[in-house]
């Protein structure tokens, strides 16, 4: 009855519940982490691993696997992760990964990749991994990668 009858009350509990529902939403990226070093985002599913295609400014940021992922029914027609993103004569363009990629001893399974014969360029899981980027303890198999007949820089793991 008191908060009922006090405005300041009712505007503070409202903030608190808008802090913590913000808060819960931030810490929900991926399958969990805050990307630092010492808690890498956690990649435990294939709609998680599809989450960090769609945030090149988390490609500097440490993942960790924490599950063998299948990528079965999910076809891509560019890399997954850092693709490139320009002209096929100028070199690679776009964001590279220059992240931490730690597989932990897991799998990607039956990536596939398929171009419909476009000449597309930096075909792979990671389309380029930068010079400070690192992508270890990763097992990849069953990948199909199929480019265009000028495509260039195709790879299971990188292009």
């Amino acid at each position: 009855m008191m908060a009922a009858r006090n405005p300041q009350i009712l505007r503070a509990i409202a903030l608190l519940i808008v802090v913590c529902l913000v808060s819960m939403s931030a810490q929900a990226q991926y399958g969990g982490g805050t990307g630092e070093p010492n808690d890498p985002y956690q990649i435990a599913t294939a709609e998680d691993l599809n989450e960090v295609s769609n945030h090149p400014e988390d490609w500097h940021k440490c993942f960790v696997l924490v599950n063998d992922v299948d990528m079965a029914g999910f076809p891509y027609a560019t890399a997954l992760i850092a693709p490139g993103t320009g002209t096929r004569w100028g070199g690679f363009e776009g964001t590279p990964f220059t992240g931490i990629f730690d597989g932990n001893g897991h799998a990607i399974n039956n990536l596939t990749i398929d171009t419909k014969g476009a000449a597309t360029d930096y075909l792979g899981l990671f389309g380029k991994v930068g010079e400070t980027g690192q992508v270890k303890n990763l097992a990849i198999e069953d990948v199909n990668i199929a480019g265009g007949s000028d495509s260039d820089y195709l790879g299971g793991l990188a292009g």
